[in-house]
């Protein structure tokens, strides 16, 4: 049952890549020739569009786009797309120039134009599939966490929990004492400043909970934004595994609450 469902959606995924895939080559021409489209090359979109079309599906398939999942698109996928489009290009320029001249006009920078905006459509069409799930079912009474240590590991649960929503907790921002990190979002989140100021953000964002996301952070720092946090009133839990985010396996699993040994560290 489960393997006829993955069947299912990877069909929709290659159906859906397959008319953006068409679509492209026809705005390739309307980006390249404008609308409407001088009757002298419009005749040669349907044998463009047929050929690109079945370029786009042939490599689709080869580097196993539709495969990719939506929810978790990553850098790694968008360079996949990225690599592909390069491919088609390099194709679709080949086969227009021997096949096409022959028998239709074509302007050359139509392939050029067809790849680029193929790779955006594809790659939007997943950036949003992926920002929509990670917004659908977030829920009113997530308590909202403020993440000390904007690194690796504060990064990749802040991921966590902005794609689970049903763990109810909502990232609000991190803590960092990277002064080079005080202008920069991480996952459209600000760095709201240096630790030492947890207590005021902490009163200031309304925050719930304060997650130690610093596994490399020695006793000190921790028994100091224990410390803080307890006297905000707000409870501290800590992300602890520095194998795990090395791997890049951190999850919401890892959360655990700040125990002796973390305070003692050294």
């Amino acid at each position: 049952m489960l393997s006829l469902v993955r069947r299912h959606l990877c069909f929709i995924k290659f159906s859906i890549d397959a008319a953006l895939a068409f679509f492209g080559a026809w705005a390739a021409f309307a980006l390249r020739l404008g609308l409407p489209l001088p009757f002298f090359f419009a005749q040669s979109l349907p044998a463009y569009a047929a050929i690109s079309g079945g370029l786009k599906l042939v490599l689709n398939s080869y580097f196993s786009l539709y495969r990719q999942s939506w929810r978790n698109v990553g850098m790694s996928d968008l360079s996949q797309i990225a690599r592909c489009s390069l491919v088609f290009t390099a194709l679709a320029s080949a086969v227009s120039f021997f096949v096409g001249s022959p028998y239709f006009p074509l302007p050359r920078s139509i392939p050029l134009i067809d790849g680029i905006v193929t790779m955006l459509l594809w790659g939007g069409v997943r950036a949003l599939s992926r920002l929509f799930q990670e917004g659908a079912g977030a829920r009113p009474e997530a308590r909202r966490v403020l993440v000390v240590g904007a690194g690796d590991a504060g990064v990749l649960i802040a991921r966590e929990m902005q794609r689970h929503p049903e763990a109810g907790l909502e990232p609000v921002g991190f803590l960092d004492d990277d002064p080079g990190k005080r202008t920069v979002t991480f996952l459209g989140l600000p760095v709201l400043g240096p630790l030492h100021v947890l207590q005021g953000v902490a009163k200031e964002r309304s925050i719930d909970e304060v997650l130690i996301a610093i596994p490399s952070a020695r006793g000190e720092v921790v028994r100091s934004v224990f410390d803080m946090a307890r006297r905000a009133g707000v409870p501290a839990r800590i992300v602890p595994a520095m194998l795990e985010v090395l791997s890049g396996r951190v999850s919401i699993s890892h959360i655990r609450e700040v125990r002796v040994e973390d305070l003692l560290n050294r």
